[in-house]
């Protein structure tokens, strides 16, 4: 694998479109090649590219979930989270991409391109996801069509995973310089971190958390054995025998109960009924009294009946009374009307006298007013022409007065702004006389304020150390503390453990045990066979039962079978029978509705018709034939023939209606049928099928004892029933011995838990020591750190306050601005500004004075234009004056209407003149018009005048007749009209409700008395059965008998109960077993994996992968140091996992320390260990492209120069070596450079400069 060049735009601080090849130009024949520039310019961007090209990923990017940043008002579409690649985007850009071409494993050219945008192509647009792709770049093809495809081919043709990448390409040769001289557990961590072998201390945790969860749930099931061992036989028996007992008892108290409740019942009903006989007297007497309280009622019903026959007269009388009431008033009406109408006639014929007088005034006036107003129309043309010219020099006049008050208000203006700007001088000069103390800041302050931020800065940097530098103190006296605490728990702990140590022992010693045997094994040994024995019986008689049972299911379902069948055989001959009978019925069926066809045809009304329409020698317009036999000759057939013909097709019809319920009943029982035979052949092919399986299970079951019969036979089920019995006593037998072993084993078990928690909780504490000590070593150094950093910055802040003391010595009190350079910075900034103000000042008060000369200038010149302007203006006026005056002497004898805002002329004169005219004559007619309108209302009132008259005379005599009516029938009901009027407000439904009300009441007393009746006779029914115990006797033997009953159940609850336990102790113990064998086996495979592998922090098997891997990356990194330094060769220390030595080949072999080794020697070591690692990561992958990340700053020159001639070595053996680093000495001596060099702004750009 080889890269040829990188390219990209936009990616951090690189913003503009840069391009790294590597095969052509500068660095086409460099082996090794600098990436230099200043810290932060972006070198290490260029490796983020290179990995963003090929896996989408940045090396110094975390895993896992990540969290938005940005600024706490920015939108949060613009958010990235801290993790995600994007975040490399430039902020304000749209766009980015980086590009890379390599050689991959098939020696072809490919260019991989990553790329991510905004939504629209805007900076301010939503960050879009990135895009990858890969092409071949002699072809142009494109491979994969998705991003994971397209990666996944990436990965292939480099032949590399990113970590794999990580670790071959890109060497980071300071963690190997950190990891040759780290202790043990650093250089563990170290390695591990390096060759990405953390999975194996997770194994190793996982290992120890398994095994150590199945040995709690192994203690869990021999926990809840214990607690299930069930009664014996005896003890059970009789449990069972008082059970019955109780049941006994409490069966017979039921009885007992039972009859005492029938007494109780009795009384019961007693009261029942006694309450129900009063509550049916009540019910009487309420009837009783609401009956008795509608009597009112019914004699205002009574009265309202009687009168209803007069409700017609008493209509008739009221509507005549109307008719003859509103007769009158318009009559009186109609006279009113006919007096208004004749003074409205007069009215109308005053007012065309009058009108007829006004026409002919204002026909005189308009005739006589011509003359004038031709005079007048000429006088308004010499106003306008007058008028016109007035107005131009009035115009004239306001732009010159506005020009002078412009020029005026200049003028002023500019003398005031000259004051001002004369006053402003004076001041700003006293000002910067009064603090000419700051001239000698102002002059360079940009390097005094620098300064001052300085000072500031190692201030509170010195604070910080302060506070830092105490609290890591309190820390190292609080743990030196809880050190001394530490040890004396321990020395405590120890003591508590060889005092349960010893406890251990003498318990096994009593018991006979030691540490590796268990004295219960053979009993255990021997239940586990003879409970696998009576599993095996067990089974074996599951198997004689299935048998027996599928043997009798199989002679039970054969006859139904055969039956089944022959019932399908008959129904099948059936059918046949019934099809053909169907085909006779169609074929009949068809014929007989043909010929019932004709007969109606001859018969219908339109055949007779057609014969009628027939003509001697004519065509028929049917069949065209000349002949017609049955226009004389028709024959009629007869209705009878007609009806039996039908009724035949009727038969039929039912016929075979029946025929095809009969087919289908046919068809339902044979399908129904089949599918019963089915079901029972399938039925007794899958019992064959089981009883085979059985058989073949009987034969491959096997146990000592087995019975030498076959299954089928009728001898085995009782021999295996002695069998199981046998078993059974034998099990119970060993399970008596097993629970005495177990109580031994308890207390043994309970005093290794003790000694197990207090060498747990020693171990804990010793931890912790170990933990803590080196903590507090930790924060001693850095106490020691602090302090000297306090130092460092004391000397800091005295150089700065002896530079400053040179330009401020003329300002008072100088240090006290120090400790707030904000103060002195804004009187600095206002010194700078007045002083620039009043070189602005200056040079505003010389325009000033110019602009004030032109504006009196301007101010003279319009003042002698105004007084020309006006005196032309004032001529102008008196002749317009002349003019208006003549118009008006003329104008002033008539009238121009109500409007006196308009102007006056001739044209409006003569329109109001022409006007009155027209109004005059309007009036005339409309007078004219009211006159013949009042002639002819006057002749329609008279008219109606004599029609009422009439008609109230009419009326008078209808109303006199309708009441002599209604009193003479009035007079017989002894009434008056004003009583029968209250009587008849009452109409028909409220005189049916209150009917139906009554009749209500009366059937409601009945029902009453009744009631009352029937439930006496209950009461007296139920006194005539009479029981001779009292109610308060029977209550009381109820209570007790529930007393006892209640006692008798409680007691036989608890039997059963007890029995419920028993056979749930019995079911669980035979469950607990296997479960128990079943788990102790899981726990000893994962417990022999656990002290194989397994630890609780993961160092076991994780050091003995590293140590592993360790001698695969030395036997890498020997051969490369070989290369470039023979001299030397890295080895393991013996006996030790990731110690290491030195083997120095010119001193005869020499083994030194890692320790002992030289800054040059130390790199060389390194550098090999990195190339190692580079080997071991790419496997069988050829990798012609390193690049080494920094290492170099601390080199010494003489280390350098080795540097540099070891990596001439890698570049000797074909590999193309990138150098990232910003070391001066180290960039000069290479030819071959990429210089990012930062422009400002964030912005950095990338040049390749010289070559070999």
């Amino acid at each position: 694998m080889r890269i040829l060049a990188i390219r990209g735009k936009n990616l951090a601080s690189l913003a503009d479109e840069f391009e790294i090849l590597l095969n052509e130009g500068a660095l086409q024949t460099a082996g090794l090649f600098a990436i230099t520039g200043q810290t932060g310019a972006g070198k290490s961007t260029i490796l983020d590219a290179l990995c963003l090209a090929l896996y989408d990923k940045i090396p110094r990017l975390p895993d896992g979930v990540g969290f938005a940043v940005g600024h706490k008002d920015e939108d949060e579409n613009q958010r990235v989270k801290h993790n995600d690649v994007r975040s490399i985007l430039r902020r304000g850009a749209s766009h980015a991409f980086a590009e890379v071409d390599f050689i991959g494993k098939d020696k072809q050219s490919y260019r991989a391109r990553w790329q991510v945008s905004k939504a629209r192509g805007k900076a301010s647009g939503k960050l879009q996801a990135q895009e990858i792709s890969l092409s071949h770049i002699n072809s142009g093809q494109r491979i994969g069509q998705t991003k994971t495809s397209t990666l996944d081919a990436i990965s292939d043709l480099i032949d590399l995973n990113f970590d794999q990448f990580r670790r071959s390409v890109l060497l980071a040769q300071g963690d190997f310089a950190a990891f040759l001289k780290a202790k043990k557990d650093e250089r563990s961590s170290l390695l591990e971190r390096i060759t990405g072998t953390e999975l194996y201390s997770e194994i190793s945790k996982a290992a120890f958390e398994r095994a150590k969860l199945e040995k709690e749930a192994l203690d869990r099931i021999s926990g809840l054995m214990e607690n299930q061992i069930p009664l014996d036989t005896s003890a059970r028996q009789a449990l069972e025998q008082q059970r019955d007992l109780f049941t006994v008892s409490v069966s017979e108290l039921n009885k007992q109960i039972v009859d005492n409740q029938k007494i109780i019942d009795w009384y019961a009903e007693l009261k029942k009924r006694l309450a129900a006989e009063r509550i049916a007297t009540a019910a009487l007497t309420e009837s009783s009294q609401a009956w008795n309280a509608s009597e009112p009622l019914r004699a205002r019903v009574k009265q309202v009946e009687t009168a209803e026959p007069l409700r017609p007269l008493l209509s008739h009388y009221q509507t005549a009374q109307a008719d003859f009431i509103d007769a009158e008033g318009k009559l009186k009406t109609a006279g009113e009307c006919l007096v208004a109408t004749e003074i409205k006639l007069n009215t109308a014929t005053q007012q065309l006298t009058a009108q007829a007088g006004y026409l002919y005034a204002a026909e005189t006036k308009q005739q006589q007013a011509q003359p004038v107003l031709k005079t007048i129309r000429a006088l308004d043309t010499r106003f306008e022409i007058v008028q016109t010219t007035l107005n131009g020099f009035i115009a004239d006049e306001k732009q010159l007065n506005a020009a002078l008050i412009a020029a005026q208000q200049e003028q002023n203006a500019l003398l005031k702004q000259q004051t001002e700007q004369n006053d402003l001088a004076g001041q700003l000069t006293d000002w910067l006389e009064k603090h000419q103390d700051l001239q000698a800041l102002a002059a360079d302050w940009t390097h005094w304020e620098s300064e001052l931020n300085r000072y500031s800065a190692g201030i509170k940097q010195r604070e910080d150390e302060f506070k830092a530098a105490e609290q890591i103190k309190a820390t190292v006296n609080k743990d030196q503390h809880r050190l001394n605490v530490l040890q004396i728990d321990m020395d405590a702990k120890k003591q508590v453990l060889d005092v349960q140590q010893v406890k251990l022992e003498d318990i096994k010693k009593q018991v006979g045990w030691d540490d590796e045997s268990i004295p219960t094994s053979q009993l255990h040994t021997t239940r586990e066979v003879l409970e696998a024995e009576g599993e095996h019986i067990k089974h074996a008689l599951l198997l004689v039962t299935n048998s027996q049972e599928l043997q009798q299911a199989i002679k039970q379902d054969l006859p139904l079978l055969l039956a089944t069948q022959q019932t399908i055989e008959t129904a099948s001959s059936q059918l046949d029978r019934l099809n053909q009978q169907q085909a006779l019925n169609n074929i009949s069926l068809e014929e007989a509705k043909k010929a019932l066809a004709l007969i109606e045809a001859t018969r219908h009304k339109d055949a007779e018709q057609l014969r009628q329409l027939l003509i001697k020698d004519q065509p028929c317009p049917v069949c065209g034939a000349l002949e017609h036999p049955w226009q004389t000759h028709a024959v009629q057939l007869g209705n009878e023939y007609t009806h039996a013909q039908q009724q035949r097709v009727n038969e039929l019809d039912s016929e075979k209606a029946a025929l095809i319920k009969a087919i289908t009943n046919a068809y339902q029982l044979i399908d129904q049928e089949k599918t019963k035979a089915t079901e029972l052949n399938n039925k007794i092919l899958l019992a064959q099928e089981k009883t085979h399986t059985l058989n073949s299970e009987w034969n491959d079951l096997a146990w000592d004892n087995k019975p030498p019969v076959a299954l089928n036979d009728e001898q085995l089920l009782p021999l295996l029933k002695q069998q199981h019995e046998r078993v059974t006593v034998d099990i119970d037998h060993i399970k008596q011995q097993e629970k005495a072993a177990l109580a031994l084993q308890q207390q043994l078990k309970t005093a290794q838990l003790s000694y197990d928690t207090s060498k747990q909780q020693h171990d804990s504490l010793t931890s912790e020591y170990a933990a803590l000590d080196k903590q507090h070593a930790q924060n001693k150094a850095e106490l020691r750190a602090h302090l000297a950093n306090i130092d460092r910055l004391e000397k800091q802040l005295n150089d700065i306050v002896e530079a400053l003391s040179v330009p401020c010595e003329q300002l008072a009190d100088w240090q006290n601005y120090l400790a707030s350079p904000s103060s002195l910075s804004k009187k600095v900034q206002e010194f700078k500004q007045n002083k620039q103000q009043l070189e602005t000042v200056s040079k505003n008060l010389a325009t000033i004075e110019q602009q004030a000369q032109l504006a009196a200038q301007n101010f003279s010149q319009y003042q002698q234009q105004l007084t020309l302007k006006q005196a032309v203006i004032q001529h102008e006026t008196k002749q317009q004056q002349s003019l208006t005056r003549e118009r008006e002497t003329l104008i002033a004898n008539y009238d121009c209407g109500d409007d006196f805002n308009r102007p006056v002329t001739a044209d409006i004169i003569e329109q109001n003149l022409n006007q009155q005219v027209s109004e005059a004559k309007a009036a005339q007619q409309q007078a004219s018009n009211s006159v013949n309108t009042a002639t002819t209302e006057l002749a329609t009132q008279k008219s109606q005048q004599q029609h009422w008259q009439t008609e109230t005379t009419r009326r008078a005599d209808v109303l006199q007749i309708a009441l002599a009516t209604i009193n003479h029938a009035l007079e017989r009901l002894a009434i008056n009209r004003e009583q029968l009027s209250e009587l008849l407000q009452q109409d028909e439904n409220w005189l049916t409700e209150q009917k139906a009300y009554i009749e209500q009441l009366d059937k409601a007393l009945q029902a009453a008395t009744a009631l009352l009746n029937v439930k006496t006779d209950d009461r007296k029914h139920h006194e005539s059965q009479a029981v001779e115990i009292t109610e308060d006797t029977a209550t009381q033997t109820a209570t007790q008998l529930q007393q006892q009953k209640q006692s008798l159940n409680e007691h036989k609850q608890e039997c059963e109960f007890q029995l419920r336990e028993d056979d749930k102790k019995i079911a669980s113990s035979s469950h607990l077993k296997a479960d128990l064998d079943k788990q102790r086996h899981r726990w000893e495979q994962w417990q022999s994996l656990n002290e194989l592998i397994g630890s609780s922090t993961g160092a076991k098997f994780r050091v003995f992968a590293q140590s592993l891997t360790l001698e695969a990356l030395l036997t890498h990194s020997n051969k490369h140091l070989a290369d470039f330094a023979k001299r030397y060769a890295l080895q393991r220390v013996p006996n030790s996992d990731l110690e290491l030595q030195i083997i120095d080949r010119d001193m005869a072999d020499d083994v030194r320390s890692v320790h002992s080794l030289s800054g040059g020697e130390s790199f060389l070591v390194s550098l090999a260990l990195a190339l190692g690692l580079a080997s071991l990561s790419s496997n069988k992958t050829q990798v012609e492209s390193l690049f080494i990340d920094e290492g170099f700053g601390s080199l010494d020159p003489e280390t350098l120069d080795i540097a540099i001639a070891s990596l001439d070595t890698l570049q000797a053996l074909g590999r193309k070596v990138g150098v990232i680093s910003h070391v001066p000495i180290l960039v000069e001596r290479i030819g071959a450079k990429v210089v990012v060099e930062k422009q400002g702004g964030g912005k950095s750009t990338v040049t390749i400069v010289g070559g070999y």
